[in-house]
């Protein structure tokens, strides 16, 4: 199963600093044989997930003793912030910008509209 994410008013791009939406999104029962979960870059190209990482704004964390994946997005100017937290996968290699057992893309809008339907 894919996930594809469309953070509604997040827009990931290297030249500006995020725009935060006040959500917590929780995958659970995730199968990293089958599973992977794809953000959309709304309004910018594809990303690694070390390109993304690196961005303003974008912190990922592996939380190993909790079994998870989690993404943070920084607050934006209301004090929002958003999250994405993945149970069930753990080995984030942030000099690489790998994982041990998750599969995450970061696609332009273009690229994923054509097979997933509108993403708002």
């Amino acid at each position: 199963m894919t996930f594809f994410l469309d953070f509604c008013d997040i827009k990931l791009s290297v030249a500006k600093p995020l725009l935060i939406v006040q959500i917590k999104i929780t995958l659970t029962n995730f199968d990293s044989a089958n599973d992977k979960v794809v953000l959309v870059n709304k309004d910018g190209s594809s990303l690694t997930v070390k390109e993304f990482a690196a961005l303003e704004g974008v912190d990922v964390v592996n939380k190993s003793f909790d079994g998870a994946i989690q993404i943070l997005f920084n607050k934006d100017s209301s004090g929002a912030n958003g999250e994405l937290y993945i149970d069930g996968v753990t080995g984030y290699d942030a000099d690489a910008g790998t994982f041990d057992s998750l599969v995450l893309e970061i696609k332009s809008e273009t690229e994923v509209g054509s097979t997933s339907g509108d993403l708002g």
